[in-house]
């Protein structure tokens, strides 16, 4: 693939529907990792279903004055669905792969296997990601590998979750930091509902 680039991104851009600047969120990841950002990008999702997985590595330029925002067009979680069914190697639909400066807004987060149904994975030292006014979703199984919002077993920290709401899986929320040494911090969670789910709803150690 041939990116061309006229400088860093900037501004507001679309994704989906007519005339959209892209067809999808990995295309529109393809163009900033191939030409960075120097200012807040804003991408305006259409309305629709938008099937297989999303990994997000690190985008060089991201800061706090500096950040990637994918929203529904519509600011209405309920029009834009991000959905994959998955396996046991790679579990999730929307993968943060230790990168910075995120953000998802007014979107569906869904997997949809019943035994690999992790939504949302942040791991690998991925920090300041905001989540806010989601649904995010986990697989319709029972197992353990069920899981709305999965954080392994290292420091992703300066996560904030806003207004979300959490569904189903054996846990709804599954965080871990290293060691009791090496602690998770700056996570923020606030106003989220968390409901359907198996065994616990927010689990979180170190």
């Amino acid at each position: 693939t041939i990116v061309g680039c006229v400088g860093p991104m900037s501004g507001v851009y679309t994704i989906g529907g007519a005339n959209a600047d892209y067809n999808n969120i990995n295309d529109a990841l393809i163009q900033l990792y191939n030409c960075s950002l120097d200012s807040h990008v804003v991408f305006n999702i259409a309305s629709g279903t938008y099937s297989g997985q999303i990994e997000i590595h690190p985008i060089a330029g991201t800061t706090d004055t500096a950040t990637v925002t994918f929203q529904s067009a519509a600011l209405d979680s309920t029009t834009v669905i991000l959905t994959h069914n998955s396996n046991s190697v790679d579990n999730y639909t929307v993968y943060l792969n230790s990168a910075d400066w995120i953000q998802f807004k007014h979107l569906s987060i869904v997997a949809s296997n019943s035994s690999a149904g992790r939504a949302l994975v942040i791991n690998n030292g991925a920090t300041y990601n905001t989540f806010e006014n989601c649904i995010i979703q986990a697989g319709p199984g029972t197992a353990n590998t069920c899981v709305a919002i999965y954080s392994g077993d290292d420091l992703d920290n300066n996560n904030t979750f806003r207004r979300n709401r959490i569904l189903d899986g054996y846990y709804g929320v599954y965080m871990e930091g290293e060691s009791l040494s090496l602690l998770e911090s700056g996570t923020v969670f606030e106003y989220n509902e968390i409901i359907g789910y198996h065994n616990t709803g927010f689990y979180y150690e170190y």
